[in-house]
């Protein structure tokens, strides 16, 4: 990495750090697919890699949530996709309604990066974008990201409400 983004890559693993804590062992449902996203999904986060953020978190909830799945024996649930997935969450009271939400949101949020939209289709990236009153493009997936990174950290907490390590990170910001 260059001098240039030094200082933004510095606060960005200082605001990291104040919403995870520092690097600590987890156990976690969605095994290996799952540690590996929040991983890279922080990594991507410092570089800025925005749209890789948005599609990592969404990667870690949803093998999160089909692991649940997968030890129950509900394989073909844990195969359906995010949507089905949420929705089952929601309705046995694996999530909040308030979390399914946020959820939501963040699938919503990352489809337009993933399935192609022509045009100003509603929620796409270009309707978004036009709408948000933005005044620069890359602050639309930037915003996505952080939102993202905010989801990933409630559905931890959702999980481990007795898990706050922004409060014990030892990182003023």
């Amino acid at each position: 990495m260059d001098r240039a983004t030094l200082e933004v890559r510095v606060s960005r693993i200082l605001k990291l750090r104040q919403e995870f804590g520092p690097p600590a062992d987890m156990l976690l449902m969605g095994g290996f697919q799952a540690s590996w996203a929040l991983q890279e999904m922080q990594n991507c986060y410092v570089t800025s890699n925005s749209m890789a953020v948005v599609l990592l978190a969404q990667t870690f909830i949803e093998h999160s949530l089909a692991g649940s799945l997968m030890i129950s024996g509900q394989d073909a649930l844990a195969e359906s996709g995010f949507s089905q997935i949420l929705r089952h969450a929601k309705d046995t009271g694996s999530i909040t309604t308030e979390l399914f939400e946020k959820l939501e949101r963040l699938r919503k949020l990352r489809n337009p990066y993933v399935h192609p939209a022509v045009g100003l289709k509603p929620g796409s990236v270009m309707d978004r974008l036009m709408g948000s009153g933005l005044s620069h493009e890359r602050d639309l997936p930037d915003s996505d990201a952080w939102y993202a990174i905010e989801t990933v950290v409630d559905f931890i907490r959702s999980g481990s409400p007795d898990w706050h390590p922004g409060s014990d990170a030892g990182v003023e910001g």
